[in-house]
């Protein structure tokens, strides 16, 4: 056969000769291949390949990089005639990755001596055509030196930071800023900063604050928006010096410019937090805020200060249509007369109570609830109510509010105190530590013992489990184990890894969910990966999802 060349064609050959000279880059991936260990001596529960998956299985893991599928290694070892127990040259480990286009190659020896395990190895890269590093190192079971081999040896490898996905949280912080705000401004710094710093520090949650000072004076220009750093958020919050005043046209400006301005994360919580220490007597139509707000996934929660007296008001009615939180801050101060004698003085709502001995629970609040009565109506019995018209019963004037309603002199007085760190603990157990808006849904798994809830924080995998549920298959599963005091078997499963194959996985990672409950300690601090993953047959008997979809008319 004679084949002419045409100029464009000679051009593109030589174009295409030239890249895979200088630029070989197509033939490899970001992956790596794990062979089978070489076993010395011999152990009768793990064999080469076991060790192999285990690796392979925790590479998938902790580090980011793509792992060649078990599978795929033996058939290419079968066809290039590469066996674990023979002599293996670096010819072969460069066939080998070539054949699976990978750009490493790990082999090594796996040995056991009086209850300690040891590891040799050699990573390989296809690339150069050459070892980048041996490597040696001992630990005292199966699963840490599976851990132990790839911090010594892919320490050049970027981690992955979770199994579990990140919680993500957007948080924008309504803060009245006016004049009336003067004497609580220091504690409500404080809280709100522990309040954030908790969300991330302690919960691991990915935090957005969105800080709007609400009053006259300012404009939205002065929002400001921390990601994660409670160091920036404190600064911001002390620069804020009170000032004007925030009448309900303020708030309510505020508050529709948070729920239509700001950039709201998708996969994250949405919650409006308004602290509020203005009279808010403006009647509007809180359900207009309050559909705006779900159509968004927001929730609007509602903290009162000392100077909101009286019912509840349209503003803290979003709360409630919102499924939002709603609290007012309740406060305790002792007085002296001047022979001596105390007189305890608490504050909510604008209601002022006194009694001789000291109320040990009005950190939970002075006033409760009836039912779903809006009212603030039940007081402890041993109350007393105190009236006058002559002082605003405002926590600033508790000591001459008492004096001018009980014709009593007061002497020394101690420290006023609030429990507003106490509704923000509240706020965070509501609407953030334990909330179902981290969560795409939950589903029933059964084993065919036991049957239990899940929550699923990835939204993959709540598809996945939508998927079969409607074949009624058992399906193998990973799932991370943790303690869970007041649910059912004292733990929760959350299931994290749906779509790996069973060739990555062996008897040193399968488990049952009676095994978890019998043994809940030692499936959560044993096994492949941080927090272990341990993987179960279960059927998916129903899923419940969060995530609604929205109507195209709205």
């Amino acid at each position: 056969m004679k084949i002419i060349w045409v100029g464009s064609m000679k051009k593109i050959f030589y174009i295409f000769f030239l890249s895979m000279i200088l630029f070989p880059c197509w033939l490899y991936s970001e992956s790596i291949v794990v062979m089978p260990y070489r076993i010395e001596p011999p152990l009768d529960k793990i064999s080469g390949d076991d060790y192999a998956k285990m690796l392979s299985l925790a590479i998938m893991f902790t580090k980011d990089i793509d792992v060649v599928n078990p599978s795929e290694v033996s058939l290419a070892m079968e066809m290039l005639g590469i066996r674990p127990e023979k002599e293996i040259t670096a010819e072969h480990l460069h066939s080998l990755g070539l054949r699976c286009r990978a750009e490493y190659v790990l082999i090594g020896i796996l040995k056991k001596s009086k209850g300690v395990y040891y590891y040799e190895n050699v990573l390989y890269s296809v690339r150069n055509d050459d070892i980048l590093s041996r490597n040696s190192g001992k630990a005292k079971d199966l699963y840490s030196i599976v851990h132990q081999e790839i911090r010594d040896t892919l320490i050049n490898l970027r981690d992955i930071k979770s199994i579990t996905p990140k919680a993500k949280a957007d948080v924008a912080i309504i803060l009245d800023s006016s004049y009336s705000m003067s004497s609580e401004i220091d504690t409500v710094r404080n809280s709100i900063t522990e309040f954030i710093g908790e969300l991330i520090g302690k919960y691991g949650i990915d935090t957005r604050v969105y800080l709007i000072p609400s009053s006259d004076n300012r404009s939205f220009e002065s929002m400001t928006m921390h990601q994660n750093s409670i160091k920036e958020l404190r600064q911001r919050l002390d620069n804020i010096k009170p000032s004007g005043t925030a009448k309900a046209d303020t708030i309510l400006r505020s508050l529709t410019y948070a729920i239509e301005n700001i950039r709201w994360r998708g996969d994250a919580s949405k919650d409006i937090v308004v602290i509020n220490n203005s009279e808010v007597n403006k009647i509007f139509l809180a359900e207009q805020y309050a559909k705006k707000a779900k159509d968004r996934n927001i929730r609007i929660s509602i903290i009162s200060g000392g100077r909101v007296g009286g019912d509840l008001s349209d503003l803290d009615r979003l709360s409630e249509l919102t499924d939002g939180f709603d609290s007012a801050i309740s406060y305790h101060q002792r007085l002296f007369d001047p022979q001596g004698n105390s007189y305890e003085i608490y504050l909510q709502r604008g209601r002022v109570f006194y009694s001789l001995g000291e109320y040990k629970f009005w950190r939970d609040g002075i006033l409760s609830r009836k039912g779903k009565n809006t009212q603030y109506v039940k007081t402890p019995e041993y109350f007393e109510e105190l009236y006058t018209a002559k002082v605003k019963p405002w926590p600033e004037n508790l000591a001459q509010f008492f004096s001018t309603a009980k014709g009593i002199s007061i002497g020394e007085k101690n420290p006023l105190q609030s429990n507003i760190a106490n509704i923000f603990d509240e706020l965070k157990n509501y609407g953030f530590k334990k909330d179902s808006s981290f969560y795409y849904g939950k589903a029933l798994i059964s084993d065919g013992n036991i049957s239990l809830w899940v929550r699923i924080r990835d939204r993959d995998v709540l598809e996945k489990f939508l998927s079969y549920s409607q074949r009624g298959i058992l399906v193998k599963c990973g799932f991370t184990v943790s303690i869970a005091e007041g649910e059912p078997y004292g733990i929760t499963l959350t299931p994290v890894a749906s779509d790996i194959t069973s060739d990555y996985i062996t008897d040193f990672v399968r488990t049952s969910l009676i095994d978890i409950v019998k043994n809940k300690d030692y499936y959560m601090t044993k096994g492949i990966g941080r927090p272990p993953v341990w993987f179960i047959n279960v059927k998916i008997e129903n899923v419940e999802s969060y995530i609604h979809a929205k109507d195209i008319r709205d």
